[in-house]
């Protein structure tokens, strides 16, 4: 399971830049115009197989958009969820829900991962999930990156990786 970060960042951004099946590549073309000195831009997109591979190649990936009313998710309320609880509520229901409707992904080991501030819902949705006796979620591993878990004691040491490898002074 892939989630992206933000908050509020759809996880199709994963699916589409980053980890799935399919790569979407954006080229922008700059016109320039002598009559008046400005310039013009028109973007291209292209669709290809992810050159680099997926990791649908090897496992079942699902892409999240969360919390509600981020991407393509959405509420009869149509309201945006920031109440931590909530969120975490609104996901174990979704996980039902999946395991409902698909039972074969009942033991199968499930890896929840995800990037920027989905490090935190990651691990918070790991550790809601592995305890669940009556269901079958099969939570083995939880891998972040770049996460984005403490704002604060991350800014007080960004300056060192870069001084440490030589790249600022």
């Amino acid at each position: 399971m892939w989630l992206n970060g933000g908050p509020g960042i759809s996880s199709q951004v994963g699916n589409f830049i980053s980890n799935g099946l399919l790569k979407i590549s954006e080229h922008a073309i700059v016109t320039p115009n002598a009559t008046d000195n400005t310039t013009t831009t028109t973007y291209n997109y292209t669709v290809m197989n992810n050159p680099r591979g997926s990791w649908a190649d090897e496992a079942t990936m699902i892409y999240v958009d969360q919390p509600i009313g981020t991407g393509f998710s959405y509420s009869k309320l149509n309201q945006t969820e920031v109440v931590e609880d909530f969120i975490v509520a609104d996901f174990q229901y979704f996980m039902y829900s999946l395991y409902d409707m698909y039972p074969e992904f009942n033991e199968r080991p499930l890896y929840i991962a995800g990037e920027g501030y989905a490090g935190k819902f990651a691990t918070l949705f790991a550790n809601t999930l592995a305890p669940i006796q009556d269901r079958k979620f099969n939570v083995t591993a939880v891998l972040i990156g770049n996460p984005n878990i403490s704002p604060f004691a991350q800014r007080q040491v960004m300056s060192q990786s870069p001084l440490a490898l030589n790249v600022i002074e």
